[in-house]
């Protein structure tokens, strides 16, 4: 009843563009929310996430903004919202372990996106501190993981489908660890050849035109749909 009612508000003539409005109003602070508590408890968070997935001995590393922040120069992007940490799934420590070991270390499980049926990108909170983590899968040609969008030349038939995108990167050569924030965390060896891929050849210097949705030339979109689940 609720959600229909949103709909309404949202896509009637007559209330869409105060809803717009309204909702601007929130995301607007919740951004400014998110990326205080990003620069006073960013390192806090990271340092006690390195914890729970040390002892569930997970593959896991810095990942795109946040390791470009590191390698730039070791401290998180000066607007950046959230973290973002890769995992390499292993038998006893895939995401399902991760999930379940970042529950019972008392984080809050805000959504996950899921394709058929999978959690390929699940995203949690601590103290304010938002993070994502996203599931590589290893492909003939380097490991990919999946993105969700919505495009205005498709449909959806539900209110939480979206379409996917694989975002693909290099293989992994080996793992080293870099300070972020005085926390020494792991990024791949290879750090630097995914930067390129994402951010460019100049990705050292910050550029002030750079927009995520147009800078992934290696974003390729798929048949396949993903989900929105909320918790």
């Amino acid at each position: 009843m609720i959600a229909s009612v949103k709909r309404w508000l949202r896509t009637s003539w007559l209330t869409r563009d105060l809803y717009q409005r309204l909702y601007d109003v929130k995301h607007q602070r919740e951004e400014r929310l998110a990326n205080a508590a990003l620069t006073s408890d960013g390192a806090k968070v990271l340092a006690d996430f390195q914890d729970v997935m040390r002892k569930l001995d997970a593959e896991w590393y810095l990942a795109y903004g946040t390791c470009l922040g590191a390698l730039r120069n070791h401290q998180f992007i000066s607007h950046d919202l959230d973290m973002d940490f890769y995992l390499c799934p292993k038998p006893e420590a895939g995401i399902e372990e991760v999930k379940n070991a970042l529950s019972a270390a008392g984080y809050r499980h805000h959504h996950d996106y899921q394709v058929e049926g999978k959690t390929a990108e699940c995203s949690w909170e601590r103290n304010g501190v938002n993070f994502d983590i996203f599931v590589l899968e290893e492909k003939p040609e380097g490991y990919g993981c999946y993105l969700f969008n919505r495009f205005p030349d498709s449909s959806y038939s539900q209110e939480h489908e979206f379409s996917v995108s694989l975002s693909m990167a290099p293989h992994i050569t080996g793992k080293r660890e870099i300070d972020l924030a005085g926390v020494m965390v792991p990024i791949p060896a290879n750090a630097e050849d995914f930067m390129k891929l994402y951010y460019g050849e100049n990705w050292i210097v910050p550029d002030p035109s750079y927009t995520w949705e147009n800078s992934l030339p290696s974003r390729k979109r798929c048949t396949k749909r993903g989900y929105y689940i909320q918790y």
